[in-house]
């Protein structure tokens, strides 16, 4: 059972109900499945930030602790990748509980619909380059600062829609799956905006991370603009 007030938007999103306007509210079923205090997959031990340690069992946990659960808990062993894809899971549940109707938008309309890939080939902003060295952050800020899009920041940037219903972006020997968990006014702004999961790593190497972003479009035409992103 959901247990917050977009219960019924939730459960239409998982039934397969037709998705609606740009505008308006969308959610991907993919967060009809959990609600925020039932189990996690597994229980996780994590460490925080004042050196003690913690255990997981639910969303609910992960969202209490979120901000003190130190970076380590979330390296690269199997246990801590399972324990990073779950956050991000938990931090959208939770993110949503203030999602409401936006009264305008400048985003692509229903990219659900008509092709997220597309969507994110003319509005990914720099900032998604997948930066792995201190050169490359210097090049992403110029970019940003000249407000291109990652397509015009590397136009050999290729953007696919996956089976699994994400957009793998590539370049550069990175990946990058792109994922809309939802859309709608999350800062109570009247506009809309994007809720992204975004999945990154390298081709060769060991790096991977997962991350919840969240997005908006200020004017015509432009890159996204990052609102947040969760840690």
């Amino acid at each position: 059972m959901i247990r917050h007030g977009l219960a019924a938007l939730l459960l239409a999103a998982a039934c397969g109900a037709s998705a609606a306007p740009a505008g308006d509210l969308w959610l991907s079923p993919a967060l009809a499945v959990q609600a925020i205090d039932d189990a996690l997959p597994s229980r996780f031990e994590v460490r925080l930030k004042d050196g003690s340690s913690a255990s997981l069992a639910t969303c609910a946990d992960v969202v209490r602790l979120d901000a003190t659960i130190t970076e380590e808990s979330s390296g690269a062993n199997v246990n801590a990748k399972a324990f990073q894809s779950a956050r991000v899971r938990c931090q959208a549940l939770d993110a949503v509980k203030t999602l409401q109707r936006a009264r305008h938008s400048l985003l692509p309309a229903s990219p659900e619909k008509r092709g997220f890939a597309a969507a994110l080939k003319t509005a990914a902003p720099a900032s998604l380059y997948l930066a792995i060295s201190d050169d490359s952050e210097r090049e992403v800020a110029e970019a940003q600062a000249r407000a291109l899009t990652l397509k015009q920041f590397r136009p050999d940037t290729t953007f696919r829609q996956t089976a699994a219903g994400a957009v793998r972006i590539e370049v550069d020997d990175t990946l990058q799956d792109v994922q809309l968990l939802a859309r709608g006014d999350f800062n109570a702004d009247g506009t809309e905006d994007w809720l992204l999961r975004i999945d990154s790593r390298v081709v060769q190497g060991s790096y991977g991370n997962s991350g919840l972003w969240l997005m908006t479009r200020l004017r015509a035409n432009g890159p996204l603009q990052v609102l947040r992103r969760w840690p």
